[in-house]
């Protein structure tokens, strides 16, 4: 919890236990073109705050059994980062000790009052605040800002982020849907046939008709910068509580009162965005595009 204070660039030393920890990944560092592994894991203290932690090279390759709620890690000379909230990442000199019970007061103490507030309840430790999320109230961990990601160049890494949307991106030249085949798990685009049937390249079959599918982009905006998000069916449906097929109903029926309202109803929106990201340039200016895997709406209720 003290870290809430402690300035960027400072080395610490931290005792914490495992709240959560994410898959072993890859990343490619943007001043040395140098792919480097990684593993992010949510540590948590006895005041129940958390903090997201940065494994780098040797220290995030060990098995994933390692990494499993519960595990007390004990990190020497570790680096804060704040990037308007605070976040925690191994340097070559650290050196980090998993369960060391046996020889670490502090990490007996942690496990004990984990293990006793852990019992008999059979659900995960909620946390209380967290100095690496922009919540006030401390129930999102593990998100990340725009910046951050830009930063270390997040190419292909999936990432949690809190934006708003600030605008849906709607053009005459692209819908918000396409025409996709009505075969099951398939999802290819259809071709309109002269005969008014609709033809799979990939099923080599012709159907009578076709299915909407979203593939439509939205402009979301954190306390760091902008970017445009690409959202397909599953997560459009759930963002906009309607189906492409009822959007596309309400267009050929000549109701935009109905469809602009639902297009409206999503601006300034808050959610919580699992994301895969990529960089690419844009007039000599690197950029980051993103598509949306899940959307949770935030209830600052």
């Amino acid at each position: 919890a003290q870290l809430a204070t402690t300035p960027a660039d400072t080395t610490v030393d931290i005792v914490g236990i495992i709240h959560h920890a994410f898959p072993l990944s890859s990343v490619k560092i943007k001043s040395s073109g140098e792919d480097r592994k990684r593993r992010n894991v949510v540590l948590m203290d006895e005041t129940q705050t958390t903090i997201d932690v940065t494994l780098w090279g040797d220290k995030a390759e060990r098995p994933d059994q390692d990494y499993q709620v519960g595990t007390v890690l004990a990190i020497r000379s570790c680096r804060v980062s704040d990037y308007g909230t605070k976040s925690l990442g191994t340097v070559q000199s650290s050196i980090v000790e998993f369960n060391p019970v046996a020889t670490l007061a502090e990490a007996r103490q942690l496990k004990t009052w984990f293990d006793q507030q852990s019992s008999g309840g059979g659900q995960p430790l909620k946390a209380r605040v967290s100095l690496s999320s922009s919540s006030s109230s401390g129930s999102l961990t593990g998100l990340k800002t725009f910046r951050n990601v830009v930063d270390l160049d997040d190419s292909k890494s999936g990432f949690c982020c809190r934006a708003t949307v600030m605008l849906t991106k709607r053009d005459q030249e692209r819908s918000l849907w396409y025409m996709a085949c009505p075969t099951e798990g398939c999802h290819r685009k259809a071709i309109e046939l002269t005969d008014g049937r609709w033809s799979c390249e990939k099923c080599q079959k012709h159907y009578n008709e076709a299915v909407p599918r979203y593939m439509m982009a939205v402009l979301a905006t954190d306390s760091t910068g902008s970017t445009y998000m690409n959202m397909f069916n599953d997560v459009a449906t759930k963002v906009l509580g309607q189906t492409a097929t009822e959007m596309k109903d309400y267009k050929d029926c000549g109701d935009d009162e109905s469809f602009d309202q639902c297009m409206e109803n999503i601006n300034f929106k808050t959610f919580v965005f699992k994301v895969r990201g990529r960089m690419d340039t844009y007039e000599g200016k690197s950029r980051l595009r993103v598509t949306v895997h899940e959307a949770d709406p935030v209830d600052f209720v």
